[in-house]
């Protein structure tokens, strides 16, 4: 599949902070379980950056480096929530792993072997809606964005705004 964002989105021609295999073992011993696969194959493919301007997975390295901080920020920020989640490495626990231009958050549903979390995008401030459950990985997420066949589902809040045109804004810019 990954070709097919690639087909939609051309990568740069040289990825900035693409880790080395040695930096992903050690990045993946840090955190105590693998990556998604889908994850590292975009990160390895596009590096540091931004998805139309609106999407930016988060480095290894930050998610490595911050997720005990973020951990405890987002559980302070996510009490007001309706549903109760918790953090990784807490079984089942959310991890933060990448954010939008408005803020808003994505996590993984750490939920079984990585190849199977799915992403729950939040909304930078409770009172804007509920979370957005995607059942999707990155890779779903971004190739059907930019296909147009993975939009706003009304029964969720808005991940992403109106005049952001994922069709017609198929670019990638490094950070």
């Amino acid at each position: 599949m990954i070709e097919e964002l690639i087909r939609l989105v051309a990568p740069p021609a040289v990825p900035k902070n693409v880790p080395s295999v040695e930096e992903w073992e050690l990045y993946e011993v840090a955190l105590g379980c693998a990556f998604p696969s889908d994850y590292k194959h975009i990160i390895n493919t596009y590096g540091d950056g931004w998805f139309a301007n609106w999407i930016m997975l988060s480095p290894p390295k930050n998610i490595v480096d911050n997720l005990k901080p973020l951990g405890e920020l987002l559980g302070m920020s996510m009490s007001r929530w309706e549903k109760p989640y918790t953090f990784y490495p807490r079984e089942n626990g959310l991890m933060h792993c990448g954010t939008d231009d408005g803020n808003s958050f994505f996590t993984w549903k750490t939920l079984g072997p990585p190849d199977s979390w799915t992403l729950i995008n939040f909304p930078n401030r409770p009172h804007e809606g509920s979370e957005a459950i995607l059942k999707c990985n990155w890779l779903e997420l971004l190739v059907g964005w930019f296909a147009g066949t993975v939009v706003n589902n009304p029964s969720d809040h808005e991940w992403y705004p109106e005049d952001v045109e994922p069709t017609q804004e198929r670019f990638f810019r490094q950070s």
